[in-house]
């Protein structure tokens, strides 16, 4: 049985490449074979390394076994990107696929999911999870 995120994405994804502390608050785990890394964060105190208490806060998957609901996957053409997320905008080498609304300060926008494109072509997504809070 998981005992919070971090139990529970070892459950599903079995051990990891690596992980290393990062901050004072967070975990980085890598799964290599499987294309994701993921920062877990406890910002309340206590280890985010630990399987109980490190919460998603943002992961990247890469490699072209991920797709989105979409079905844009890791690889295809930057084309391909425009055509099925056509109010996506370019922020850098970024296009944010999804959005949400902060409403803290002065509200804006910022990427739920984006892709990361080089050369053309979309090489990892993005996701903002936000389990840990602020």
């Amino acid at each position: 049985m998981p005992q919070g995120p971090l139990g529970a994405a070892l459950d599903a994804f079995g051990e990891p490449s690596s992980q290393a502390r990062v901050f004072s608050w967070g975990c980085r785990v890598s799964w290599h074979g499987l294309g994701v890394k993921i920062l877990f964060a406890n910002f309340g105190g206590g280890g985010a390394c630990k399987e109980n208490l490190g919460r998603s806060q943002t992961a990247r998957a890469y490699g072209d076994r991920w797709r989105t609901a979409k079905g844009l996957r890791v690889t295809q053409p930057l084309a391909r990107l425009r055509s099925l997320y056509p109010s996506a905008r370019q922020h850098g080498r970024s296009w944010w696929l999804v959005t949400a609304l902060n409403p803290i300060g002065e509200p804006h926008r910022y990427p739920v999911l984006a892709a990361a494109v080089r050369s053309g072509r979309v090489r990892s997504f993005s996701l903002f999870i936000g389990a840990a809070g602020e």
